[in-house]
C-alpha cells in the first residue's frame, strides 16, 4: 500500500465515522422530539377539560338560581305566617290552677291573660335556619361533580 492509499483510507474511515456520528445524533434527537400523536392527545385533553369547566360553571349558575328561588320561597312562606303564637306564663307558685268548668265562648281575640306573642321570634328563627340550609344546598349543588 502506498502512502497515498493509506491517507485515502484514513480519510474515508474519518468520513464514515463522522457520518455514523451524524446519523446517531439525528436518531437520538428524533427520539426526544414531541410526536404528532402526543400533541393530538394533549389537545383532546384540553378540550375535555374546557368542557368539564363549562359544565361546572353551568352547575354553579343553576345552583345560584335555585338558591334565589329557595330564599324567595322561604321568605314568602315565613312572611305569610301571621297567626299569633301566645306563650302563657307558668301557673303561680301557690299551685292554683283553674278548675275545669264551663269553657268560655271563643271571641277570636288573643287571650288577655298576660300571654306573650312570640310569632316574630319564631319567624326570625325559621328565616335564619332556612337561609342557612338554602346556602348549604347551594354549595352542595354548585360543587363540581366528577364524572369518569
Amino acid at each position: 500500500m502506498t502512502p497515498a492509499q493509506i491517507l485515502a483510507l484514513v480519510r474515508d474511515i474519518g468520513i464514515l465515522c463522522a457520518l455514523a456520528f451524524l446519523v446517531f445524533r439525528i436518531y437520538s434527537d428524533g427520539e426526544s422530539a414531541v410526536k404528532a400523536k402526543d400533541l393530538i392527545a394533549v389537545q383532546q385533553q384540553l378540550t375535555q377539560n374546557s368542557e368539564r369547566q363549562s359544565q361546572w360553571a353551568q352547575e354553579a349558575h343553576d345552583a345560584a338560581i335555585q338558591h334565589t328561588q329557595d330564599l324567595a320561597q322561604v321568605v314568602a312562606v315565613i312572611g305569610a305566617q301571621r297567626a299569633p303564637v301566645i306563650l302563657q306564663p307558668a301557673p303561680t307558685a301557690s299551685g292554683a290552677c283553674p278548675v275545669p268548668g264551663h269553657p268560655p265562648t271563643p271571641t277570636g281575640e288573643p287571650a288577655a291573660a298576660g300571654g306573650v306573642d312570640i310569632r316574630a321570634g319564631i319567624n326570625a328563627f325559621e328565616l335564619k335556619y332556612e337561609t342557612a340550609l338554602a346556602d348549604c344546598r347551594q354549595v352542595l349543588s354548585s360543587w363540581p361533580k366528577v364524572t369518569p
